[in-house]
């Protein structure tokens, strides 16, 4: 940029701005000023042009004040904000974790039913077989003999209703 000069009346004083600076916003900015001295000279009848140019000073300090307040409260917002998405980034990407050792676990659990249900289906039915002598698939008969326990040893019948307590 161009070294710059503009001349200003604010308030019927007379100020020369120069340096690298943009020649409507020196204006805007003059025009501000302006306007604020002229709203504090009216409102006080006893201020001078110099006590407004103080007062409007301050007003615009304080006005600064409230904004960089506003603006760091803003910061440590988004400051904030950017750790919640991080911390949120990690938990999409453990979940994204966990549900690929979820797919590997149910992939893994149909393979084993399906070996399951293979070897079930190549396994042979179970068979019942008939002891009593009879053939296959005909109903054992009935020789007239008590059927005998085949574990316990030959006893007379009355051994077998001897009491426990009784004594020998």
């Amino acid at each position: 940029m161009e070294k710059t000069r503009v001349k200003l009346n604010i308030c019927g004083v007379d100020i020369t701005v120069s340096g690298d600076v943009d020649r409507e916003a020196v204006e805007r900015i003059a025009q501000a000023v302006r306007q604020r001295m002229e709203s504090v000279l009216r409102s006080s009848g006893t201020a001078t042009v110099e006590k407004a140019a103080v007062l409007t000073a301050m007003n615009f300090c304080e006005e600064l004040a409230r904004r960089d307040e506003r603006f760091r409260a803003l910061e440590k917002r988004v400051a904030g904000l950017e750790n919640e998405e991080k911390a949120l980034r990690d938990v999409k990407r453990q979940l994204a974790q966990t549900e690929t050792k979820l797919r590997a676990a149910e992939e893994q659990l149909l393979r084993a039913e399906e070996e399951k249900k293979k070897k079930q289906s190549a396994a042979p039915p179970p068979t019942l077989t008939v002891l009593s002598g009879a053939a296959d698939g005909e109903p054992p008969k009935d020789n007239g003999e008590a059927l005998k326990n085949p574990l316990r040893s030959a006893m007379e019948p009355e051994e077998r209703f001897r009491s426990f307590y009784a004594k020998k």
